[in-house]
């Protein structure tokens, strides 16, 4: 897997955050500081390398637009880049330095629903 270049973190990071496919138009609603063709030549890259996949086709202003997914998790991103000792180790450090104890609380919660 390659690392992945800023313009392309961002745009997979909005993925990733993202609970539906999105298409072109829908990052740049989120990221104006990106032209059009700049977003559209990273879609087609990432597609390329299979970080991300079309989920849909549908109909945006009366134009047909992909709608994109993430094909690769963040977290196996991360493994592979990473790797999963390094990354037990910088997540554990980080929550035991940085979070409140209301913050771990949650991410407790979380973990506890995403491993029953």
């Amino acid at each position: 897997m390659e690392f992945l270049s800023k313009r392309e973190q961002q745009i997979m990071d909005i993925l990733w955050r993202s609970e539906k496919p999105m298409s072109c138009q829908d990052i740049l609603i989120i990221s104006p500081d990106l032209t059009q063709s700049t977003v559209q030549s990273l879609l087609r890259k990432l597609t390329k390398q299979c970080f991300i996949e079309v989920a849909d086709v549908t109909i945006h202003n009366k134009a047909l637009a992909r709608e994109y997914r993430p094909a690769v998790s963040h977290i196996d991103y991360l493994n592979d880049k990473i790797g999963k000792d390094q990354l037990f180790d910088f997540v554990f450090s980080y929550i035991a330095s940085s979070l409140t104890k209301e913050q771990v609380s949650i991410v407790i919660d979380c973990l506890n629903k995403e491993y029953q």
